[in-house]
């Protein structure tokens, strides 16, 4: 299996699998997603959050566009309660280290905070996505205290759009319930 080989790689030599993955050309994205992403799905995922944040920092040497490019990659959210499985939703969700020290490393703040922002969404999900963006939206709330005011904007207003979602969500959800309720009769 392919984990089998990554994770080691990942653990203990994250820097040699992103100068495999980040080697220039258009298929860069593609690669990182095929490594980290898009096997989201697996309960026994690869992830760079499985590195050490320093060694990821240490590789990215400050330079700024490979911690925008990184903070794709890593996971932006940890459980911290429930979701012992991929199809079972986590209760409670807090913002990564991995995803927080890259934000407060980046002079791109925005870059990383949409990043995030884009990654509240799930792949793919089971249950109520109302109920995943709520607990998401939680721990992004977080970030309005960070020290950085364009951080603090963005959250609110990405805060206010989550909100929009969910409460679009509940109704398609509450109609869904309804229609099946109907076919039973």
């Amino acid at each position: 299996e392919l984990n089998d080989v990554i994770r080691p790689l990942v653990r203990n030599f994250p820097e040699l699998v992103l100068d495999s993955i980040f080697v220039g050309g258009r298929s860069e994205a593609l690669r990182g997603e095929m490594v980290f992403r898009d096997r989201s799905c697996n309960l026994d995922k690869v992830s760079l959050n499985e590195s050490s944040i320093d060694r990821l920092l240490d590789w990215c040497g400050g330079d700024q566009e490979r911690l925008v490019k990184l903070a794709g990659l890593v996971c932006p959210f940890t459980t911290v309660e429930g979701g012992g499985t991929p199809l079972e939703n986590p209760r409670k969700v807090r913002l990564s280290d991995h995803m927080t020290s890259l934000l407060d490393a980046v002079d791109d703040k925005a870059s990383v905070v949409e990043v995030i922002f884009a990654r509240t969404w799930p792949s793919g999900w089971s249950g109520s996505l109302a109920d995943i963006l709520e607990v998401r939206a939680l721990a992004l709330e977080k970030l309005s205290e960070h020290p950085s005011t364009i951080v603090q904007e963005m959250i609110a207003e990405k805060l206010k759009e989550i909100g929009r979602a969910v409460l679009r969500n509940r109704a398609s959800e509450a109609e869904e319930n309804s229609r099946r309720e109907q076919r039973f009769e």
